[in-house]
């Protein structure tokens, strides 16, 4: 069982991130802290055409941009599947163009 957010032996065992580690304030979500200090990756805020690959198995994979000391970043998401699998939806369409 985890412990509450309130318990300073908690906070006390998250790994240093690496802004902490060069002195630097520490990151803003402790959670983040805890799953990336034990080897979990947590993607959020995806967008795009996913209802094209609901309930469907795929291989997903993310390509982040190079951020020195950084412990986050944005990516690339992308899903490899037949195109014979996709969900039959209708394309997403973007306002501001396709870029």
């Amino acid at each position: 069982m985890m412990p509450s957010v309130e318990s300073s032996q908690w906070r006390s065992s998250l790994n240093k991130s690496a802004l902490e580690a060069a002195g630097q304030p520490g990151t803003w979500e402790p959670c983040h802290k805890h799953m990336v200090g034990n080897g979990i990756v947590g993607i959020e805020n995806l967008g795009g055409d996913l209802e094209k690959v609901v309930g469907k198995c795929f291989k997903f994979m993310a390509f982040p941009i190079r951020w020195y000391m950084g412990d986050g970043s944005m990516v690339r998401a992308v899903a490899e599947i037949d195109e014979d699998q996709l969900n039959n939806v209708a394309d997403r369409v973007y306002p501001y163009g396709d870029h």
